[in-house]
């Protein structure tokens, strides 16, 4: 995050200014991630000071629409890694729909082997397959 105090001086009269202070931007978590919030800072910080309105649908403040509300049938899971000889979409299912820690326990057993295949072949698959089964494993665990 960066935050921008601004002093603007009058030309005319340089021992005269006006602060402008506490406009801020987040910006990427890239290499371009600090300039991108410097300039948006700046940028509000000019638009402050003049007062003015850009006139671009994405301004902060104005004709502000409330966040959609996730419903319970969408999930913020990311893409499955696709493995052309396993099925990591029914393995997940398998260990997140596990009743019982017992019933989790054969489910992993059952696709060891695959999951290995996957350490070896495909880390991002794996990776999904395995925060899964920890979860579950864990609310299982607890009672959950």
């Amino acid at each position: 995050m960066v935050v921008c105090t601004m002093r603007v001086y009058d030309i005319d009269d340089p021992t005269q200014h006006v602060l402008v202070d506490g406009c801020s931007a987040f910006g990427n978590l890239d290499k371009f991630g600090t300039g991108n919030a410097m300039s948006y800072s700046r940028k509000y910080a000019f638009l402050n000071l003049l007062n003015l309105k850009t006139g671009i649908k994405d301004e902060d403040g104005y004709e502000a629409k409330p966040f959609e509300q996730n419903s319970p049938e969408q999930s913020e899971e990311e893409p499955t890694y696709m493995d052309d000889s396993i099925d990591v979409e029914d393995i997940k299912h398998e260990l997140k729909n596990a009743e019982t820690i017992k019933g989790f326990n054969i489910a992993k057993e059952k696709h060891r082997a695959s999951v290995e295949y996957l350490l070896r072949n495909n880390l991002r698959a794996y990776r999904q397959i395995s925060d899964i089964a920890e979860t579950r494993e864990f609310q299982l665990n607890n009672g959950q």
